[in-house]
């Protein structure tokens, strides 16, 4: 069963109220509840997962519905199995893609001109996806 919680945490402080540790001659106990809710689900392996969602109840319970629901497709076998591959990093991939080059054994200027090319085409999609500006055009900004 998945459920919200907010757990709580214990630090110390000087008299002055600064964050010392508990060892320090004069600290003090203080008890504190976390400002994000958390939730605990059961993810795809069967292992008691706890995670932190948001500062606002209802957006961290349809969080956590979000994370439950996956890890159900996950067991029933309906994800995507490249969904973490599409939220990397462009710039991982375009090194990954040149990893792969070399270990291919691709000549200097194979591998020159395809990754010209790809930068080319990720720099023609940036432009598309922003607002055309002088300042974008001929300073090489997006």
């Amino acid at each position: 069963m998945a459920s919200v919680f907010k757990p709580t945490f214990t630090r110390y402080v000087d008299p002055g109220g600064k964050r010392v540790s508990r060892d320090t001659p004069g600290a003090r106990k203080v008890r504190e509840k976390a400002t994000k809710w958390y939730g605990q689900y059961t993810d795809v392996d069967d292992k008691l997962t706890k995670t932190p969602l948001s500062p606002d109840k209802v957006a961290a319970r349809q969080m956590l519905a979000n994370l439950v629901r996956e890890a159900e497709r996950g067991k029933a076998g309906l994800t995507d199995p490249r969904a973490e591959q599409k939220q990397a990093p462009i710039e991982s991939q375009v090194k990954d893609y040149e990893g792969h080059l070399r270990n291919k054994g691709v000549s200097d200027k194979h591998l020159a001109e395809t990754l010209r090319r790809l930068r080319a085409v990720w720099w023609g999609a940036r432009l598309a996806r922003s607002p055309i500006s002088a300042s974008n055009l001929w300073c090489g900004s997006s």
